[in-house]
């Protein structure tokens, strides 16, 4: 989490080879996918330190995000707000992911 919030908090993945950033969809997905297992950790700080940046960060954002796995995007990342929202009963979550189930 620690590498990930240090070299790419806000995008899809970090490189683990060189460190970059890659953004495949434009939605936080590792962010969104670590959600629950910060909860379940006991990782309270971080996940709210996620939280804020999903409130000041409009998902999914205007525009086209191309074309994707939808098994990766509801896996990752509709999964990782639902399961958010059940864990934390926070609505920044349950809001974004009926902005996503609508895009998709």
């Amino acid at each position: 989490w620690d590498g990930y919030r240090s070299k790419g908090w806000g995008h899809d993945e970090v490189q683990p080879s060189s460190g970059r950033t890659k953004d495949w969809c434009r939605m936080a997905v590792t962010m969104l996918d670590a959600l629950s297992t910060l909860w379940v950790m006991g990782l309270h700080q971080e996940f709210e330190e996620a939280a804020k940046w999903l409130e000041s960060n409009w998902l999914p954002g205007p525009g086209s995000h191309g074309q994707h796995s939808l098994f990766e995007i509801i896996i990752r990342a509709f999964a990782g707000l639902l399961s958010s929202y059940s864990l934390s009963g926070k609505r920044v979550f349950l809001d974004t992911a009926n902005r996503l189930g609508e895009k998709l």
